[in-house]
């Protein structure tokens, strides 16, 4: 993007900017950050730092982090480094004691604390003192020792949560905070399926809906089964999926070498499998309308039926 030197930069999140030299230093400042980060957290991997001493360490300098565009509305320096750090090295940091971390660690922390009366009179009094991270984390190691019913620490968390957010610039932060005490005080709403139109059954490609049929596999179902159905699309490719003992390997084009001959071949189109994939569409109405056949429908219904279907 700088190489094209923009005059205009519309960005996923914030206003437009306008200007070339104001463009040209938001993306200058903004990958400079980055290659720090990423920088400062390889260094100290390499010098063995723990990754928690880091976080607390690693900050951008004084040129960046005083950059309009820098600021943390959106993101947080300490959560890069984390990222960075797991990106880069997986979650294992050096320290020999991580590794087979005891059974029932809250609860063990909490008795070594006095038990669960001592620590909630301490987080009550961290609530009004005003030292809401440290009463947040006593709650928190509460909730997950078992020692107290979530019930009990609901309106506890929810003040916890609200305070601490009140004290966040950053928007993804703050809000998570809110939400959870939202929920806390008020019942989890639960996932909310959204409506699909046919402008994104449209825009959808085919290779999307298979890699994300990987994952809706009902593996617990599906340990003794070594199964392949072979999916032809008259506008893309023919795809083979195959069930093998709780995995499914989805592959284009061709099938790999040892894997079983189809138990069934579908024969559509990109539309109509997505639909159905969606289950905006019902496999019946498919086939009655002549958009999707199959050389053995039954052994169809019940291989798809190891998947979970809908959005």
């Amino acid at each position: 993007m700088r190489a094209r030197d923009p005059m205009v930069l519309v960005p996923s999140h914030t206003v437009p900017l306008i200007g070339k030299p104001t463009v040209s230093g938001a993306l200058r400042d903004y990958r400079d950050a980055i290659q720090y980060l990423r920088d400062a957290v390889v260094r100290g991997a390499n010098a063995l730092e723990p990754l928690d001493a880091m976080v607390a360490r690693i900050e951008l300098p004084p040129h960046l982090a005083s950059s309009p565009f820098l600021r943390e509305l959106y993101g947080q320096v300490d959560w890069s480094v984390r990222a960075i750090y797991n990106q880069e090295l997986g979650w294992f940091d050096g320290r020999a004691d991580q590794l087979y971390p005891p059974e029932d660690l809250a609860s063990r922390e909490i008795e070594l604390m006095g038990g669960a009366a001592a620590v909630l009179a301490e987080a009550d009094a961290s609530l009004v003192s005003g030292d809401v991270r440290w009463a947040s984390h006593l709650l928190g190691k509460l909730r997950d020792s078992g020692a107290m019913a979530v019930d009990a620490l609901a309106g506890r968390l929810a003040q916890a949560y609200r305070s601490v957010a009140a004290g966040v610039e950053n928007s993804n932060g703050r809000g998570y905070l809110l939400e959870r005490a939202y929920e806390l005080e008020g019942g989890e709403l639960g996932q909310q399926a959204p409506t699909v139109g046919a402008g994104l059954l449209q825009a959808l490609p085919p290779a999307l809906i298979f890699d994300v049929m990987a994952t809706r596999l009902k593996s617990d179902e599906a340990l003794d089964v070594e199964e392949t159905m072979a999916i032809e699309l008259t506008d893309d490719r023919t795809w083979y999926v195959t069930v093998r003992r709780g995995v499914a390997e989805i592959v284009a084009d061709a099938p790999l070498p040892g894997t079983p001959a189809p138990v069934a071949t579908v024969l559509t189109d990109s539309g109509t499998w997505i639909a159905l994939a969606l289950q905006v569409l019902d496999p019946g109405v498919a086939v009655a309308e002549g958009t999707l056949t199959a050389d053995d429908l039954l052994a169809v219904l019940v291989f798809l039926g190891r998947f979970e279907q809908g959005i």
